[in-house]
């Protein structure tokens, strides 16, 4: 089973955003990798194709005044790719109801292709708010 080989979080800023204040969006620690380990004839190898956790949490700390904070949080994201196929991203929406945690699976590369080239792939998930973003970083190794 392959190791993550880092996870970390970090606020950053943004341009453009979702529909609460980046302080009450946050990616979940549990923002993950894995290689799915499928067989590939062809090569007789088990590299590839990754699968990408993507986990967030909207915390429930409610602003009443002076506006109320929406009952289901839509958050924009990108997961940035960088490893031996060269740099990519992925997008999406997230809806997270308050208090609440949500997560979307997401397929590296897209196409499922695999086996996947020898190397360290490192994920990086960046959550919008109405006014920054919130990022974390984690990797794996196939090998």
């Amino acid at each position: 089973m392959p190791a993550i080989v880092a996870a970390t979080a970090t606020p950053a800023l943004a341009a453009s955003g979702g529909s609460v204040p980046v302080a009450k969006i946050r990616p979940s620690s549990d923002f993950a990798a894995q290689d799915l380990h499928e067989y590939d004839a062809a090569t007789n190898s088990n590299r590839g194709p990754i699968a990408v956790y993507v986990r967030a949490r909207y915390d429930q700390n409610i602003v009443w005044w002076p506006v109320r904070d929406p009952g289901v949080a839509v958050i924009p994201y990108v997961v940035s790719v960088e490893g031996p196929l060269g740099p990519s991203t992925m997008t999406g929406v997230l809806s997270i109801p308050i208090g609440g945690y949500v997560q979307d699976t997401r397929t590296y590369p897209a196409d499922g292709s695999h086996p996947l080239p020898s190397g360290t792939y490192r994920f990086t998930l960046v959550l919008f708010g109405s006014d920054g973003s919130a990022a974390a970083t984690t990797s794996v190794e196939i090998s």
